[in-house]
């Protein structure tokens, strides 16, 4: 009978990784015992096919996302996932990370049809499942460190009140609900998407710091009279499960609402969830509300998120001098 090499276990910060040498070369098997073994006779009735090198590129994103699906919400997972599965399939699968460089992350940016804040992401997905590789002591060193992205575009469009109420006027009454309790809290559109019965506490919604944005404080949307009728509304029909659902009855989604969004763009515009949250932040401003007050309202950690993004209304002449005459009289 033919001798084959044995599969052998290396420990690297606390995470088990299983490798065999087969004609003089290496290959990653996994963290599980059972699965390396079951990728071990895979390979040997292969040939010399490998699995994947232990410094391929896809093999180092599947360990991140691997350690992602543990450790970050089922929403931030999809959001990684989303990306690097798509960058994984710009490359070859024998690409080890020695050979990664930023032109192959831009070549795969430039044959999408993203938007300049939509590829920042991106970039930011692919740095940081090799930072956390480096981290992990998986690789050495991450050959994108210090790529920088498209800039993020700033929401500077505001969703008009009579262009709303058509948009409501124009939609099923699942979708309504979804769209009109953004406009009256604020609420980002993932947080809509997640609310259920147990996360209602009378006039406000609360998100316990392991479900909130973070991680790090309790999430807590005020409701006022209009979102208060539709979630009490809500709760009462559904006693499990997201309180949002579409039509079928299925929990809203991003692509789903981004989908809905891009229904509605020959009659309203190119507007998108996030528009009307804007929306609620820029009247607010407009309206004297103070920012503090504001940034608690939209779950910002702290009110300089806001100055950043809504410094567009310093180009608001008549704003600006109507808050100037508040001060001088």
């Amino acid at each position: 009978m033919p001798h084959h090499p044995k599969p052998w276990k290396r420990t690297r910060r606390g995470k088990t990784l299983w490798y065999v040498q087969l004609n003089g070369k290496q290959y990653f098997l996994g963290h599980d015992h059972d699965e390396a073994l079951k990728q071990y006779h895979e390979l040997l009735a292969q040939g010399p096919q490998p699995v994947v090198k232990s410094d391929d590129v896809i093999a180092v994103l599947d360990l991140f996302l691997g350690d992602a699906k543990t450790n970050c919400s089922e929403a931030t997972f999809e959001w990684y996932k989303g990306f690097l599965t798509s960058f994984a399939k710009s490359i070859t699968q024998s690409l080890s990370v020695g050979d990664l460089r930023p032109i192959h992350v831009t070549n795969w940016l430039n044959d999408q049809t993203w938007n300049s804040t939509t590829k920042n992401g991106a970039v930011k997905a692919v740095k940081r499942a090799l930072r956390w590789a480096t981290d992990q002591g998986v690789i050495e060193v991450s050959p994108v460190d210090r790529m920088k992205g498209p800039p993020r575009s700033r929401r500077e469009e505001t969703v008009p009140t009579r262009t709303f109420n058509k948009m409501c006027r124009s939609t099923d009454d699942c979708f309504r609900d979804f769209i009109t309790f953004l406009w009256h809290t604020g609420a980002r559109p993932q947080e809509v998407c997640a609310v259920e019965g147990r996360h209602v506490n009378g006039d406000r919604i609360v998100f316990p710091a392991k479900e909130s944005k973070g991680k790090r404080f309790p999430r807590v949307i005020f409701l006022d009279k209009t979102a208060s009728e539709i979630i009490h509304r809500l709760k009462d029909s559904r006693k499990k499960g997201p309180l949002f659902r579409n039509e079928d009855g299925n929990q809203w989604k991003r692509n789903a609402v981004r989908s809905r969004f891009r229904r509605m763009r020959e009659k309203f515009g190119s507007f998108c969830a996030y528009h009307i949250r804007h929306t609620f932040a820029t009247r607010a401003l407009e309206r004297g509300v103070d920012p503090i007050t504001v940034s608690i309202l939209l779950g910002h950690s702290d009110a300089s998120t806001l100055a950043r993004t809504y410094q567009h209304l310093a180009k608001n002449p008549t704003y600006m001098l109507d808050q100037l005459k508040k001060i001088t009289g």
